[in-house]
């Protein structure tokens, strides 16, 4: 059975800059998940994003840029996944290490 695909988008807050330490520490576990997720045959890929960025809106004909509208809610890194049903990426997203430190994730199959 050829399992589907699932991206995990990290959700963060960008609004506070960590220290470097603290950083490091949330990357390294992030590593570590990922190198689980392999181990179980499920990671396909993975990216971090820094905290810096823009969104590009069409407004009155001309493309504009403008700020995250929810840095609370910044896009801040990825996991593309193999899960045998959306009930499984959940459950799979759910072992997110740093929702203790606010990350949120959400769950979408890729089409």
């Amino acid at each position: 059975m050829e399992l589907n695909k699932y991206i995990l988008i990290i959700r963060e807050d960008i609004r506070t800059s960590r220290p470097d330490t603290e950083l490091n520490e949330i990357i390294q576990l992030h590593i570590q998940w990922a190198k689980d997720l392999a181990a179980k045959g499920i990671f396909i890929n993975g990216y971090g994003l820094n905290g810096e960025g823009c969104l590009l809106e069409l407004i009155d004909g001309d493309i504009v840029t403008k700020p995250i509208p929810y840095p609370e809610m910044a896009f801040g890194g990825l996991y593309v996944i193999k899960a045998e049903s959306f009930e499984a990426a959940l459950e799979i997203g759910k072992q997110c290490p740093t929702f203790s430190i606010g990350d949120k994730i959400e769950v979408r199959e890729l089409i």
